[in-house]
């Protein structure tokens, strides 16, 4: 298919979309769903001549509807822009954060992580504080709380 063959296509396709367009404005004639100022616009042209404003009304409306189209597109396209411009912002974002989580290396976890599961284990083993039954859970989570903030203060530091 060459050039010429899509232009003839699109001409049709044009053509068709026009007649829809001038049928749709001979309804709202016959309504009387006119826009004021395209009517008036529509008599400044036809010098008061009623016929001819109407035929002056409806090549104005039939342009109207085509620049709101145009329009549309326009602000189509805007807002998909807009929409792929804050989507790749926030992928870079993202992408900036887990790079500043994975700074460390791999090594580097492996040891906070092996330490943290023996600190784990230690308290598995041992006794409560005080060795009052009633309290051992309370005794328990103040020494998990203090290994969370040893391991805050570490990671601090490093």
């Amino acid at each position: 298919m060459g050039l010429f063959d899509k232009y003839k296509q699109q001409s049709a396709l044009n053509r068709m979309q026009e007649e829809r367009l001038f049928a749709f404005v001979s309804e709202e004639l016959q309504s009387g769903d006119t826009r004021p100022g395209l009517y008036a616009q529509a008599l400044v042209e036809a010098e008061g001549d009623d016929k001819k404003a109407r035929a002056a009304y409806i090549k104005l409306r039939v342009q109207s509807l085509k620049d709101e189209y145009t329009i549309q597109q326009l602000i189509d396209e805007i807002y998909l822009q807009e929409e792929a411009r804050l989507e790749t912002q926030l992928k870079t974002a993202s992408k900036g954060r887990s790079r500043s989580k994975s700074k460390k290396a791999p090594a580097d976890d492996l040891a906070a992580h092996e330490a943290r599961v023996r600190r784990q284990e230690e308290f598995a083993l041992k006794p409560s504080k005080r060795g009052n039954k009633g309290d051992f859970w309370g005794s328990l989570n103040s020494e998990f709380r203090e290994a969370r903030a040893e391991d805050n203060t570490k990671r601090r530091k490093t």
